[in-house]
């Protein structure tokens, strides 16, 4: 059996939120994301979710956090876009 992995998940959002738009998409990370994540400011001028996840592969970690993604913005309806990144986590 192959061991799964985790993957951080860096969703850099195309604009800063306001704080209600910032608490709804938490809300919804929240509800849809097992382990949940955080939703915030990144150093720059936009916000970012981040999520930690399990997967096999890297594609398989990036399918899966593209439908995590698209959970949390169709109970969080918020317009907008969003790039993703993801980082192998080793174990320590």
């Amino acid at each position: 059996m192959i061991p799964s992995m985790q993957y951080a998940v860096y969703a850099d959002l195309s604009r800063r939120l306001t704080e209600h738009e910032r608490s709804t998409l938490f809300e919804a990370l929240d509800a849809n994301v097992p382990g949940s994540g955080c939703v915030g400011l990144q150093k720059g001028h936009t916000d970012e979710v981040y999520f930690v996840l399990e997967a096999l592969s890297e594609a398989g970690a990036r399918e899966q956090a593209a439908l995590c993604m698209n959970l949390i913005f169709q109970n969080a309806p918020i317009h907008v876009e969003y790039e993703l990144t993801l980082q192998r986590m080793d174990a320590a």
